[in-house]
């Protein structure tokens, strides 16, 4: 597998724009706008596999958990 595409990017529950009421919405808009900007690179790269590694997902103690999904992408 050769890595075609990498990013590093924040988080925050308040760039989903639906989860927010209009005056947090402004605060989080450069969040919103840099994860669209991403979404959309990589969307231009069409990868076969995208790997997103989180401290947010399930914990194991001493170990690395793995969720495997699949989902088709629609324009």
């Amino acid at each position: 597998m050769i890595l075609l595409y990498a990013r590093i990017a924040q988080h925050a529950s308040k760039a989903i724009e639906q989860l927010t009421t209009a005056a947090p919405s402004q605060k989080f808009r450069k969040a919103r706008d840099g994860l669209r900007k991403i979404a959309n690179e990589a969307g231009r790269v069409n990868p076969e596999t995208i790997v997103i590694a989180t401290p947010h997902n399930l914990r194991l103690w001493e170990n690395i958990g793995m969720i495997c999904a699949s989902f088709r992408m629609t324009s």
